[in-house]
Protein backbone atom coordinates (compact mmCIF):
# COMPACT_ATOMS: atom_id res chain seq x y z
CA UNK A 1 0.00 0.00 0.00
CA UNK A 2 1.47 3.34 -1.07
CA UNK A 3 -0.81 6.24 -0.14
CA UNK A 4 -0.77 9.66 1.52
CA UNK A 5 1.19 11.98 -0.75
CA UNK A 6 -1.92 13.19 -2.59
CA UNK A 7 -3.50 14.13 0.74
CA UNK A 8 -0.52 16.33 1.55
CA UNK A 9 -0.50 17.72 -1.98
CA UNK A 10 -4.13 18.73 -1.58
CA UNK A 11 -3.46 20.62 1.64
CA UNK A 12 -4.28 18.03 4.28
CA UNK A 13 -2.26 18.24 7.47
CA UNK A 14 0.18 15.47 8.42
CA UNK A 15 -1.70 14.04 11.41
CA UNK A 16 -5.06 13.57 9.60
CA UNK A 17 -3.15 12.13 6.65
CA UNK A 18 -1.46 9.56 8.90
CA UNK A 19 -4.80 8.79 10.58
CA UNK A 20 -6.36 8.12 7.18
CA UNK A 21 -3.53 5.80 6.16
CA UNK A 22 -3.85 3.89 9.42
CA UNK A 23 -7.65 3.64 9.14
CA UNK A 24 -7.42 2.25 5.60
CA UNK A 25 -4.73 -0.19 6.73
CA UNK A 26 -6.88 -1.26 9.68
CA UNK A 27 -9.83 -1.91 7.35
CA UNK A 28 -7.64 -4.00 5.05
CA UNK A 29 -6.45 -6.02 8.04
CA UNK A 30 -10.01 -6.59 9.21
CA UNK A 31 -11.42 -7.48 5.81
CA UNK A 32 -8.58 -9.66 4.53
CA UNK A 33 -6.44 -12.52 5.77
CA UNK A 34 -3.24 -11.71 3.89
CA UNK A 35 -0.17 -9.75 4.81
CA UNK A 36 0.06 -6.02 4.12
CA UNK A 37 3.17 -4.19 3.06
CA UNK A 38 2.66 -0.51 3.91
CA UNK A 39 5.18 1.89 2.41
CA UNK A 40 6.02 5.09 4.18
CA UNK A 41 5.16 8.20 2.16
CA UNK A 42 7.84 8.83 -0.44
CA UNK A 43 9.60 12.19 -0.62
CA UNK A 44 8.38 14.69 -3.16
CA UNK A 45 10.21 17.69 -4.53
CA UNK A 46 7.39 19.70 -6.08
CA UNK A 47 6.70 21.83 -3.01
CA UNK A 48 8.04 25.00 -4.62
CA UNK A 49 5.28 24.68 -7.22
CA UNK A 50 2.35 23.31 -5.18
CA UNK A 51 2.74 24.82 -1.70
CA UNK A 52 2.24 28.49 -2.69
CA UNK A 53 -1.21 27.49 -4.03
CA UNK A 54 -2.09 26.00 -0.63
CA UNK A 55 -1.31 29.17 1.33
CA UNK A 56 -3.58 30.16 2.92
CA UNK A 57 -4.47 28.05 4.88
CA UNK A 58 -1.29 25.89 4.77
CA UNK A 59 1.30 28.59 5.51
CA UNK A 60 4.44 28.88 7.57
CA UNK A 61 4.29 30.66 10.93
CA UNK A 62 5.35 33.92 9.22
CA UNK A 63 2.39 33.71 6.83
CA UNK A 64 4.49 32.81 3.79
CA UNK A 65 4.04 29.59 1.80
CA UNK A 66 5.85 26.52 3.09
CA UNK A 67 8.94 25.71 1.05
CA UNK A 68 8.92 21.90 1.12
CA UNK A 69 6.72 18.88 1.64
CA UNK A 70 9.55 17.01 3.36
CA UNK A 71 8.77 18.15 6.94
CA UNK A 72 5.12 17.10 6.52
CA UNK A 73 6.15 13.77 5.01
CA UNK A 74 8.47 13.16 7.95
CA UNK A 75 5.63 13.89 10.39
CA UNK A 76 3.33 11.43 8.59
CA UNK A 77 6.01 8.74 8.50
CA UNK A 78 6.85 9.31 12.17
CA UNK A 79 3.16 8.90 13.05
CA UNK A 80 3.00 5.64 11.09
CA UNK A 81 6.09 4.29 12.85
CA UNK A 82 4.74 5.40 16.22
CA UNK A 83 1.48 3.54 15.61
CA UNK A 84 3.46 0.37 14.90
CA UNK A 85 5.59 0.73 18.03
CA UNK A 86 3.29 2.21 20.65
CA UNK A 87 -0.24 1.94 19.32
CA UNK A 88 -2.69 -0.65 20.46
CA UNK A 89 -5.23 -2.83 18.81
CA UNK A 90 -5.34 -4.11 15.25
CA UNK A 91 -2.42 -2.13 13.83
CA UNK A 92 0.14 -2.93 16.52
CA UNK A 93 -0.88 -6.59 16.79
CA UNK A 94 -0.58 -7.03 13.03
CA UNK A 95 2.81 -5.28 13.07
CA UNK A 96 4.14 -7.40 15.92
CA UNK A 97 2.98 -10.59 14.21
CA UNK A 98 4.54 -9.46 10.89
CA UNK A 99 1.15 -9.49 9.18
CA UNK A 100 1.69 -5.75 8.66
CA UNK A 101 5.09 -4.61 7.49
CA UNK A 102 6.04 -0.94 7.37
CA UNK A 103 8.73 -0.20 4.78
CA UNK A 104 10.71 2.96 4.12
CA UNK A 105 11.88 3.13 0.51
CA UNK A 106 12.15 6.92 0.49
CA UNK A 107 15.83 7.46 1.23
CA UNK A 108 16.79 6.18 -2.23
CA UNK A 109 14.87 9.01 -3.87
CA UNK A 110 16.54 11.85 -1.99
CA UNK A 111 18.96 14.07 -3.89
CA UNK A 112 22.17 15.53 -2.65
CA UNK A 113 22.79 19.24 -2.98
CA UNK A 114 21.01 22.45 -2.14
CA UNK A 115 18.03 24.28 -3.57
CA UNK A 116 14.39 23.60 -4.14
CA UNK A 117 14.94 21.41 -7.18
CA UNK A 118 17.27 19.03 -5.34
CA UNK A 119 14.95 17.55 -2.72
CA UNK A 120 14.48 14.42 -4.80
CA UNK A 121 16.61 12.89 -7.52
CA UNK A 122 15.05 14.05 -10.79
CA UNK A 123 16.53 11.05 -12.61
CA UNK A 124 14.38 8.79 -10.43
CA UNK A 125 11.37 11.15 -10.23
CA UNK A 126 11.39 13.38 -13.32
CA UNK A 127 8.24 15.26 -12.24
CA UNK A 128 9.62 15.36 -8.66
CA UNK A 129 6.66 13.27 -7.47
CA UNK A 130 6.27 9.96 -9.32
CA UNK A 131 9.03 7.37 -9.64
CA UNK A 132 9.93 6.68 -13.25
CA UNK A 133 11.71 3.63 -14.71
CA UNK A 134 14.82 3.69 -12.52
CA UNK A 135 12.79 4.87 -9.55
CA UNK A 136 10.34 2.01 -9.99
CA UNK A 137 13.23 -0.46 -10.12
CA UNK A 138 14.52 0.95 -6.83
CA UNK A 139 11.07 0.57 -5.30
CA UNK A 140 10.80 -3.00 -6.58
CA UNK A 141 14.19 -3.80 -5.05
CA UNK A 142 13.21 -2.21 -1.73
CA UNK A 143 9.98 -4.21 -1.60
CA UNK A 144 11.67 -7.43 -2.71
CA UNK A 145 14.40 -7.03 -0.09
CA UNK A 146 11.74 -6.60 2.61
CA UNK A 147 9.78 -9.63 1.46
CA UNK A 148 12.90 -11.81 1.31
CA UNK A 149 14.34 -10.42 4.55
Amino acid sequence: VLIGTNNLGNGHLPFPTAEGILELTKELLIQTKGKILLLKVLPRGDGFEILPKLCPPRCAVDGNPLQSFLPSIKKVNDELQSAMNTGNGTIQLAYLSRRLILVDCGESYMASGDGKMSEVNATLMPDLLHPYELGLKLMANCITDEIKG
